[in-house]
Order: structure tokens, then C-alpha cells, then sequence
């Protein structure tokens, strides 16, 4: 089985084009295991610590971990962080896992009010980043409640309950949710030793074959039907559109790739081309307005850059930073001066994945100083730099694992936590 990542990292520009807040920021490059147990600051500075608000409340694990207690079993059989940012990425694993659910799902917060459900798209991306962190059955556990709701045509309801109801609120499914799920997948069989796979792919074989015949139903003859283009669907800003959006468009490529369906990755990869890659990947087909998603065109999810791709991301990461210093969802977003998280994290993640590891480690470094009191990843940040939103947010956590495996910045617990050897001998 084909995986989306077969060509390594691809070659870096001459030219960081970094914004000037982003460049200015506090990082540094050198990596520094850490010799006891965890260490995280009740606050990342004084300012910060004076705007978090109080964080919900959080699983046992948790609060274990954020009061620098001996870790436990679960996360010694892992991987742990090293370097500058390990305090924020052995966080945000702890928050994940107490992101989970009995019967497997991830919630995408802990706020209960509107955040306190499965979205098939936050749920995809802790699948992948519990499997690069050596979690590979709690990953798996997540794709089988993806599996367990998945509609019988492949599709996704935009979001559910833990017990695997749909939420009935109004919300139309979501075409991405099966690219998601499929590019999920791709990154947990890749995790995964060899001689594991095999069991994988029989377990997850209706859940693959269902999310590809999802994404080939929603491929058919344009307006003109002289080519083929996707139906338009509600993607991340889940917001009805009459377009099609990048938002859309570039997970189902990534989840054709990762599973390796190349003759359907070809057919997106000719919509991407023709109705995104000429107008510098807009957030809708054929228009100009700049989108976040332009780094899903990144390699960490479709192997390398399109065509004039990571010049369009450049572009976009300096026209979405905001005066707070992080990333907003895009030009047509309102322009309020708010810094969302799990975009950030997002261009973190592609840089990464393209070998500009100083560039994503400056966009790491913004989310580590922009944490809540408590050392959670909200889900983002006022144009006063406070925190603001759900924390933890499951969707930014599971990008900061990401990232850092990217990097080489994960390594077995043991390599870190010397109370894991203890552990394992109990």
C-alpha cells in the first residue's frame, strides 16, 4: 500500500519569506534532552500567565502530567518530546489521550457546551499524531469509532455525540471528513511496524473502501462538461458554500495518496490543477482570496508541493498573520485580530514536512508562548495575545505531535523520563 509520503522532504527555498513577527520570534534550534521528570511552568511568561483564563477541567493523566509527576505506564510505552517545545508537545499528547472516549472517539475539546463532540476531521488528525507517537492501538481505537459511524455510502456527518449519535443541529456532512479518514489511515499504516500492517488493513478494510468510494461519487463533469471537478461541501470553516474549496479538495487528494488510489489522486490532483493551482490556490475554485488551507498542499499531506504551491503558501502565511503574530483562517475571515491555533499549527506542520525546520520551529514557538496558565493549546489567541476558546484543543495538539515528528523531535519515553524504567519492571 502506497503511503502520501514516498519522496522524503523536499528541498527548502533560498528565501525564508518569513513575516517579521514570526521571524523575530523567541526560538532556538538547538534540541536538549531533558534528564528528570516533566518540568512544565504553571505559565510560558508573566503576560500570558496575567490573560489565561482557568482551563476546564481536565482527566487525572492530565493534571498528573502538568504538576511534573512521575508519568505513567501509558505514557512510557510511547514517545516523549526533546527540545525547546517538549513541555508543550508531552502536554498536548497527555491532552489527547484525555481527549479520548470509552468507545474510542476524541472529543475536539472539553468544553461541554460546543465542543464536547467527535468531528471526523479533528478525530483523523489525533488518530495520526497518537500513531507517530507510538500509540498505535489508541490510534486504531479512534478509526474504529470513525468506522463505527461512517455512513454506509463513506460519508461523514459533520460532527457527533461520544456514543456515536449525530449531532442534529443543522450542520450539513462533510465531504473532507472521508479524505481525513483516509489520509489517517495512510499515516497509522506507515507508523506501524511491518508485520503489523497486514492486520491493519484487514481491520480497517470497510472503513477504507467506503471513504474511496465517497470521494470518487463526489467527482464528476463540470458546468461545461469538459472536465471533472468535485461537488461543493462545507469543509473546515463549516460554513454551506455553492463552491468548491481548497479546504475540500486538498484532504481528498491527500486521503487518494495515502492509500494509495493513484488513479483517483490523479483525477483531484486535475481539479486541484485546474481550478485552484492558476488562481495561486484560493480558498474557492477560481477566485483570488487567499485560505489557510493551502498548507494541506504541503508535503506532510500530499508528498511533495503542486505546482507553484508553496510559493501560494508562502503568500498566504504572510497575508493571514495577524498583529497578535499568529495565523487567521483566511482573507474572507473577519478581520478582528485573532490568531486561531489549529491554523498555525497547520503551517508548522507544512514547513516541517518541507525540511524548514527553523521556519516551523518559529511557528511552534508562537503557539508555546501563547499556552493558557495551565500549559494548554486553546483554540486561539485575542489580538491582545491572550488565550481564548476550548483548551485543550484537540486539533492544535495533535498538529504540535505532528510537527515534532517531523522535526526528529520524538524518541522513545525512556530516552527521557528515567522513571519509565521503573515502570516497566513493575
Amino acid at each position: 500500500m502506497a503511503r502520501a509520503r514516498t519522496g522524503g522532504r523536499s528541498a527548502s527555498p533560498t528565501s525564508d519569506g518569513l513575516p517579521d513577527s514570526v521571524r523575530r520570534a523567541p526560538w532556538r534550534s538547538t534540541a536538549r534532552l531533558r534528564t528528570a521528570a516533566v518540568i512544565l511552568a504553571a505559565a510560558v511568561g508573566t503576560t500570558t500567565a496575567a490573560l489565561a483564563p482557568a482551563d476546564p477541567e481536565r482527566p487525572a493523566l492530565v493534571e498528573r502530567h502538568v504538576r511534573g509527576e512521575v508519568p505513567d505506564r501509558w505514557l512510557c510505552a510511547g514517545k516523549a518530546a526533546v527540545g525547546d517545545h517538549a513541555a508543550m508537545t508531552d502536554t498536548a499528547l497527555a491532552d489527547l489521550r484525555g481527549l479520548g472516549t470509552e468507545r474510542g472517539g476524541t472529543v475536539a475539546a472539553w468544553a461541554p457546551a460546543k465542543w464536547h463532540y467527535v468531528w471526523p476531521r479533528d478525530a483523523s488528525f489525533t488518530a495520526a499524531a497518537l500513531a507517530v507517537a507510538d500509540h498505535l492501538e489508541d490510534a486504531a481505537r479512534v478509526l474504529d469509532f470513525l468506522d463505527a459511524v461512517q455512513h454506509a455510502d463513506g460519508t461523514f456527518e459533520a460532527r457527533y455525540h461520544t456514543d456515536g449519535t449525530p449531532v442534529a443541529d443543522g450542520r450539513a456532512p462533510q465531504l473532507d471528513g472521508s479524505g481525513w479518514v483516509l489520509w489517517a489511515l495512510g499515516v497509522v499504516l506507515d507508523a506501524a511496524p511491518a508485520d503489523q500492517r497486514p492486520t491493519l488493513e484487514a481491520r480497517f478494510t470497510r472503513l477504507r473502501e467506503r471513504s474511496v468510494a465517497a470521494v470518487e461519487a463526489a467527482i464528476g463533469p463540470d458546468g461545461t462538461g469538459s472536465r471533472e471537478t468535485v461537488r461543493p461541501s462545507p469543509d473546515y470553516w463549516e460554513t454551506s458554500t455553492k463552491q468548491l474549496t481548497l479546504g475540500t479538495v486538498a484532504p481528498l487528494l491527500a486521503g487518494a495518496r495515502a492509500v494509495g488510489e493513484t488513479a483517483l489522486a490523479d483525477r483531484l490532483s486535475a481539479v486541484l490543477a485546474a481550478e485552484f493551482a492558476p488562481h495561486g490556490y484560493p480558498r474557492l475554485s477560481r477566485t483570488s482570496a487567499v485560505d489557510a488551507a493551502v498548507a494541506m498542499t504541503s508535503p506532510a499531506f500530499l508528498g511533495q508541493w503542486p505546482p507553484g504551491a508553496r510559493a501560494a503558501a508562502a503568500r498566504a502565511e504572510r497575508l493571514l498573520t495577524t498583529g497578535a503574530g499568529g495565523i487567521k483562517p483566511g482573507q474572507k475571515w473577519k478581520d478582528d485580530g485573532i490568531s486561531w491555533t489549529p491554523e498555525t499549527a497547520l503551517f508548522a506542520y507544512a514547513w516541517a514536512s518541507d525540511g524548514q525546520d527553523e521556519r516551523a520551529a518559529a511557528w511552534l514557538a508562537w503557539l508555546d508562548a501563547h499556552r493558557t496558565g495551565a500549559g494548554a493549546l486553546s483554540e486561539k489567541v485575542l489580538a491582545d495575545g491572550s488565550p481564548a476558546g476550548p483548551a485543550p484543543l484537540g486539533w492544535t495538539g495533535a498538529l504540535v505531535v505532528l510537527t515534532q515528528a517531523e522535526l526528529g523531535a520524538l524518541v522513545p519515553a525512556a530516552e527521557v523520563y528515567p522513571q519509565c524504567s521503573s515502570l516497566a519492571d513493575r
